[in-house]
């Protein structure tokens, strides 16, 4: 068995109380994590609004069976969690995202597409291939687009925060602040994927969207946790 060493999904692991990775007799007891490549569908067959799949999942969890159906489907691959020293690293191990062509099952189907003509037929398109993930929180078992604005925040704060391998928050948003400031910050965020979290683990993705949008309405509620706004509106 190879020495334990830090890498992110062991650390995102420790900070959220949740499991990724699994140890693997395959892999002579190593720690492994599975990755879902999918069709980035043009238009989702679950979607009553003919939204893509970056729209119609990006908020919530996506259910396994909508996952593995035919139509999105492409493979699913075993890496070690050792070889993932970023998020970024979960594209680069399994040709997604903007490497999608170097995938070996990867076709281009709009390649007969010109610039600026109408798709009439959107079905089945797809301009790459995505990779999913599944986080087990309470013993509830969860799939997720690696570009889910959420788990993409819980990446990032922890390389940042913990790796020491991203400046915290490349986005800026943190600029200037003092060191309490940041504390509190990132804290915050912190709690928020917590919330998050508990709200997919309990079957609530759609809930939490729902107050999501509703807390955004206004910006003096807009930063809210959940738990807090629904206090606030029950006075």
């Amino acid at each position: 068995m190879s020495k334990s060493k830090k890498n992110i999904i062991t650390e995102v692991e420790k900070r959220f109380g949740v499991e990724i990775g699994y140890p693997s007799d395959e892999h002579n007891g190593d720690k492994v994590m599975e990755i879902w490549v999918c069709k980035d569908l043009w238009e989702s067959p679950e979607s009553l609004h003919n939204m893509g799949d970056s729209v119609t999942f990006k908020w919530n969890n996506i259910p396994y069976e909508d996952m593995i159906s035919e139509e999105r489907f492409v493979e699913k691959i075993i890496v070690r969690v050792d070889e993932i020293k970023s998020s970024s690293d979960i594209y680069k191990v399994s040709n997604t995202g903007f490497i999608s062509h170097k995938h070996p099952l990867y076709k281009d189907v709009n390649k007969d597409i010109k610039v600026g003509e109408t798709i009439k037929n959107r079905k089945g398109r797809y301009s790459s291939f995505h990779p999913h993930i599944y986080i087990e929180k309470d013993m509830k078992m969860m799939y997720f687009r690696m570009d889910n604005p959420m788990i993409g925040e819980m990446f990032l704060d922890t390389e940042g925060l913990v790796m020491k391998t991203l400046g915290l928050h490349p986005d800026g948003k943190t600029m200037g602040m003092e060191e309490n400031e940041m504390d509190s910050y990132f804290n915050h965020r912190f709690n928020e994927h917590t919330e998050y979290l508990e709200y997919c683990s309990k079957g609530m993705s759609h809930k939490w969207i729902e107050i999501w949008f509703k807390k955004c309405e206004s910006p003096e509620t807009r930063e809210m946790l959940h738990k807090d706004f629904l206090e606030d509106e029950r006075g």
